[in-house]
C-alpha cells in the first residue's frame, strides 16, 4: 500500500481498500478539512499496521472516498498523527528522507534548536510564531498543506490593529482542494508580512494567502528551510535551519485556476487589471496548449504555468464569448 504522511490528521484509508480488507466500523464522526469543509465519515479499526520495523495494533482510521489528491498522487491513505503520537519524526528535505524513531539519540540534533510545542487531543502539533513585534499566534503545522504560512481570515481581522502586515490584494472565489473537495467560495486576501519568526527562523517579505478555515496553519514548505524533528511524546520540536534568516522574493499570478466539473476555470482573480474576465470562466488554452486534453492530475502535477512568468490564456465566458489575455507573475 502507498501512504503519504500528514502529521496533523488521523490515519485514514481509502473506502475501496477498507471494503476489501473488511475492517470493523467503530463509529461515524464529523471531519473538517483544511478549508473548513465538513463531512460525516466512518471510523474503522485497523487490527494491525506495520510501518518499517514498528507494528501498531487496534488503531482507529478514517474511511474516505477517493478524491483528487489521492487519485493524482496514487496513494491508499494517510499516515496520521494518531499513529505517530509515541514516535519522533524527522523531515530532511535536502536529502528527501523521513526518519521515524522511538529514540531521540538515534537522530542527529547537534545543530538543532529545541522548542516547546503543544500536542492537541488529536496528536496534531501546534507551533508558536511571532509576526513582527506585536502579534503572536499558536497554529497547526500541517504537512498536508502545500504552502508556507496561511493566516485565517479570523486572525487577520484580529491582528489588523497590530499593523504587522498589509493587504496587497483580495479575491472572491475558490481554488483550494482539501480532504472534502474544493473549498466553498469565499473572500480571501493576499498579505505582505515584512517579518515572521518560526522555530528560530526569520522569514522576511512573505506573501501569504488567507484561508476561510478558523485556524491559521504552517504548511509543508517550512521543510524547505531546515531539518525539522517533532518529538510527539515529549511535546518538543527541534529545528536546524539552513540559514537564520531568509528573504523571500516570490511572485504570483494575477489569477488562480481550479477544476470544476472536469473543466479548468478561473478560480480566483487577484489582479485589478484582469477586468475582462470573471470567476468561473473556462480556460481553453495556456500558451496554445489545449486544456481540454489535459487531465486534472496532469495539471496538478505538471502545470504549464510552472517555471514561467508570462502566459497567454484563451478564455471562454458562459455566453460562449472567447478572448485572449496575457497574464504575468507580479
Amino acid at each position: 500500500m502507498e501512504y503519504t504522511i500528514s502529521v496533523s490528521e488521523a490515519i485514514s484509508i481509502r473506502k475501496d481498500l477498507f471494503e476489501k480488507l473488511r475492517f470493523e466500523v467503530l463509529s461515524s464522526e464529523d471531519i473538517t478539512d483544511i478549508n473548513g469543509n465538513k463531512s460525516v465519515l466512518q471510523i474503522a479499526k485497523i487490527n494491525e499496521l506495520k510501518l518499517g520495523e514498528s507494528t501498531v495494533k487496534d488503531i482507529p482510521a478514517v474511511i474516505f472516498e477517493e478524491n483528487l489528491l489521492t487519485k493524482c498522487f496514487d496513494v491508499d491513505g494517510f499516515i496520521g498523527s494518531n499513529l505517530l503520537r509515541n514516535s519522533i519524526i524527522q523531515f530532511d528535505y535536502k536529502n528527501k528522507l523521513i526518519r521515524i524513531s522511538s529514540d531521540l539519540n538515534k537522530l542527529d540534533l547537534s545543530n538543532a534548536k529545541t522548542f516547546e510545542i503543544f500536542i492537541d487531543k488529536q496528536s496534531s502539533p501546534i507551533f508558536n510564531i511571532q509576526i513582527g513585534e506585536k502579534a503572536k499566534e499558536m497554529l497547526l503545522f500541517d504537512t498536508g498543506a502545500d504552502e508556507l504560512y496561511s493566516m485565517s481570515n479570523t486572525n487577520m481581522n484580529k491582528f489588523k490593529k497590530t499593523k504587522t502586515f498589509s493587504i496587497i490584494s483580495e479575491s472572491f472565489g475558490s481554488n483550494s482542494f482539501g480532504f472534502n473537495g474544493l473549498e466553498q467560495e469565499s473572500k480571501n486576501y493576499r498579505l505582505l508580512i515584512p517579518e515572521l519568526t518560526i522555530q528560530g527562523l526569520t522569514l522576511k517579505n512573505m506573501v501569504s494567502e488567507t484561508t476561510q478555515d478558523y485556524n491559521s496553519r504552517i504548511g509543508a514548505r517550512l521543510l524547505e528551510y531546515g531539518v525539522l524533528t517533532i518529538d510527539y511524546k515529549n511535546s518538543k520540536s527541534h529545528f536546524e535551519p539552513f540559514s537564520q534568516t531568509a528573504t523571500l522574493k516570490e511572485v504570483f499570478w494575477g489569477l488562480s485556476p481550479t477544476f470544476i466539473d472536469g473543466k479548468l476555470v478561473v478560480g480566483r482573480i487577484w489582479s485589478k487589471e484582469l477586468k475582462k474576465i470573471s470567476v468561473g470562466d473556462e480556460i481553453l488554452s495556456i500558451n496554445e496548449i489545449d486544456m481540454g486534453s489535459v487531465s486534472e492530475c496532469e495539471f496538478l502535477l505538471n502545470s504549464p504555468l510552472l517555471d514561467i512568468k508570462v502566459a497567454t490564456l484563451k478564455i471562454r465566458n458562459p455566453k460562449g464569448e472567447i478572448q485572449t489575455i496575457e497574464i504575468q507573475k507580479e
